[in-house]
């Protein structure tokens, strides 16, 4: 009964240690690697795709909205409102290199 009320009070007082390295322990772990295969040209989803990620996200549209965001950020940050303004202005990067962020994450998993 000592070594139970002892694990008890081990458990209760080191809970944050524990959660923290059983949430590290998640984060080690492998698994598998899903990549999105853009369709072929002859298929129905290629024109969405085409029209999505080719000439909205990779092309001048996602350009400019990137550099909004960035700008819209520093806007932000000139108010003094600094959580959105750095929010804003990282999703705004984000946007602007979306494609070389794609490949590289490619390679990584």
């Amino acid at each position: 009964m000592k070594i139970l009320s002892g694990t008890k009070r081990f458990v209760k007082s080191n809970t944050t240690s524990i959660l923290s390295m059983m949430l590290i322990a998640l984060a080690f772990m492998a698994s598998n690697a899903f990549a999105i295969q853009p369709p072929t040209a002859d298929s129905f989803a290629y024109t969405l795709y085409d029209l999505a990620v080719i000439q909205g996200l990779q092309g001048a549209l996602g350009f400019v909205g990137g550099l909004f965001a960035v700008l819209y950020g520093v806007y932000l940050g000139a108010q003094n409102k600094y959580l959105p303004a750095v929010g804003t202005a990282i999703c705004g990067g984000v946007l602007i290199g979306a494609d070389r962020l794609v490949t590289s994450m490619g390679m990584v998993f």
